[in-house]
């Protein structure tokens, strides 16, 4: 009876770290200097094999801000938007437009079953605001 209960632990020991070992991770680094007055939104887009969005995570960010994630189990690549803004209640359209930065990261980060992939943002990793 003890040697059947100690194989069923030990199968369910081997089978929950089989399953860890197969998910897709990654972490979010923001190492830019904070900016008096601007605000820092983050959008982490998960895309599928076929290039369709089918996650995100939002959040604001900060200097030395370090989060993980667990991907969907479909997710084959991240790409992240930042959104820099300065105003917090915008008047009009046009003071939204003026305060507002939005940039893609130049890099497309690409996930791999068991392995955490880093994505360390820092004044390097921007394009001029076209999505890659």
């Amino acid at each position: 009876m003890k040697k059947v209960s100690l194989i069923k632990i030990a199968i369910l020991i081997l089978s929950i770290s089989i399953l860890s070992s197969c998910s897709k991770n990654y972490s979010f680094n923001y190492n830019i200097e904070d900016k008096s007055g601007v605000t820092v939104e983050v959008t982490l887009f998960e895309y599928n094999k076929d290039g369709e969005k089918i996650a995100n995570h939002h959040f604001v960010a900060h200097k030395g801000l370090l989060k993980t994630f667990k991907a969907k189990s479909e997710t084959e690549k991240v790409k992240v938007l930042i959104n820099f803004s300065t105003e917090e209640n915008p008047q009009s359209a046009s003071d939204y437009l003026q305060n507002n930065i939005k940039r893609w990261c130049a890099q497309v980060y690409y996930l791999k079953r068991g392995k955490t992939v880093n994505i360390i943002i820092d004044e390097t990793t921007f394009s001029l605001g076209q999505e890659p």
